[in-house]
């Protein structure tokens, strides 16, 4: 998401489509599952005529390509430099030079020169001055740290200066307690019992069914 003139310039990730029933669960984990079934149930008629009018990628400018996962597939992870040249020979907008994406919850950043893909030391600000012929990728992270570890939970988001052409990278702290207490409270988060026997089929599916007897 970015800020135009007031108004914030979104695009849709594989949640919001899973959420309007445009996508299955098929690829979710059974927890994000779990929460996303919760979520069509009370999805609202102005929450969902909002979802249904996001684009899967946008532009700022011709220079940066906004995309959740990859252009084609917001479902797709872009974790190794095998990811990162996949996707960048799919990117179809020529005078793009930075795209920002999220999808892993991972903050990463890779530079791509031609075959070369690079991963780039993360520092506070990333200076956007990409040569033609080249890719940046940046995954500032997540707002939402439910998946990272106890203590290091703190909502990351990147904040682009186009007067500068810089993307900081930033990282706050804010009420994980009260957040999943509330999710929880509202039906968004599996009991421990529902979870427990969830894991233990799965592990019992992956017994040998001579073990079984």
């Amino acid at each position: 998401m970015s800020i135009e003139g007031g108004r914030a310039l979104s695009i849709c990730g594989n949640h919001d489509l899973i959420a309007l029933g445009s996508m299955g669960f098929d690829r979710c984990w059974y927890q994000a599952a779990h929460a996303l079934a919760r979520t069509r149930e009370r999805l609202g008629r102005r929450a969902r005529r909002y979802l249904e009018t996001l684009p899967h990628h946008a532009s700022l400018g011709e220079r940066i390509l906004l995309v959740h996962g990859d252009l084609d597939d917001p479902q797709r992870y872009l974790r190794t430099p095998k990811d990162i040249a996949e996707s960048a020979a799919r990117v179809r907008y020529p005078r793009a030079r930075v795209v920002l994406h999220g999808h892993t919850h991972e903050r990463r950043v890779y530079r791509v020169r031609g075959a070369a893909i690079d991963r780039v030391q993360l520092t506070p600000t990333i200076w956007l001055d990409v040569p033609d012929g080249e890719l940046l990728y940046v995954n500032p992270g997540s707002i939402d740290a439910q998946r990272k570890p106890e203590g290091a939970r703190r909502a990351e988001l990147a904040i682009y200066d186009s007067a500068r052409e810089t993307i900081d990278l930033v990282s706050v702290p804010y009420d994980d307690e009260v957040t999943e207490r509330r999710a929880r409270g509202d039906g968004y988060r599996m009991s421990a019992a529902s979870k427990l026997a969830h894991e233990t089929g799965r592990a019992l599916a992956r017994v040998p069914r001579w073990l079984m007897g």
